[in-house]
């Protein structure tokens, strides 16, 4: 049987959440789908995990690295191997609610969607849910620019559409790089305003990071999109602006 949907999984050292997260996606209500899970050098037992899963379920297809490569590297060797003409992401950490792809994948159909992605929920590290992210009706690559509206966790592509795209290997910002990359050429993603997933933020993680991600914000503007100083000034401003709102 075809493939129609192939979902990247990366894992490193995620075996206290790793197999509730796959298994909402093998609980899919749409069953034609490979779960590809990317071992990135994991310790703790994830390995095993992964093993087990991959027997009691064949569309399991698990992929193990011989060295660390960080989540891009990951994604990608997992993006190289996949089958399915849909390409969809979910972290080790993550969860998606059962209709996700059914109801995703008729909504990219309907409108001949090149990218799409959904609303999702924000929990801590315990399932104690939090705010709600919603996503815009059509975004066009002026628009990301200004801030990443494309959650990681509910984005699909069609390679049809736009080929087998990777993600350039840097350490953040490499999925925002990755839908600039693909909007860059004309197309739009459209945004479904329904909650199909949720996003797992751990405590400390965001304040943690936040100076590193604006540093490498910084270098997609001016590296991967050769923009001016003038223009990556203008457009961080805006992120900057977007960064306040989404995480007060």
């Amino acid at each position: 049987m075809s493939v129609e949907v192939s979902v990247i999984m990366p894992v490193f050292n995620s075996a206290k959440y790793l197999e509730r997260s796959a298994n909402s996606v093998l609980s899919q209500s749409h069953r034609s789908l490979e779960l590809l899970l990317i071992d990135d050098g994991s310790t703790d037992g994830s390995m095993d995990i992964i093993r087990k899963l991959a027997q009691k379920d064949s569309r399991v297809k698990p992929l193990f690295l011989q060295a660390n490569c960080g989540s891009a590297g990951a994604r990608n060797a997992g993006i190289r191997q996949a089958e399915g003409q849909y390409i969809a992401f979910l972290d080790s950490d993550d969860i998606w609610m059962p209709e996700k792809l059914a109801v995703q994948l008729p909504f990219m159909k309907e409108k001949n969607v090149p990218v799409s992605c959904t609303a999702y929920r924000k929990m801590d590290s315990n399932g104690k849910m939090a705010g709600t992210i919603r996503v815009p009706k059509l975004i066009k690559y002026h628009n990301l620019l200004k801030t990443n509206s494309i959650g990681m966790l509910t984005a699909i592509y069609d390679r049809k559409i736009v080929g087998k795209h990777l993600l350039p290997e840097i350490r953040l910002q490499h999925d925002y790089a990755l839908w600039l990359n693909i909007l860059r050429d004309g197309h739009v993603a459209r945004g479904l305003n329904r909650v199909l997933a949720y996003h797992r933020i751990h405590s400390g993680s965001i304040s943690r990071n936040k100076l590193d991600a604006a540093r490498y914000q910084w270098r997609v503007y001016r590296e991967l999109e050769k923009l001016g100083k003038l223009k990556s000034a203008w457009y961080f401003i805006h992120y900057m602006i977007f960064g306040l709102i989404k995480h007060r």
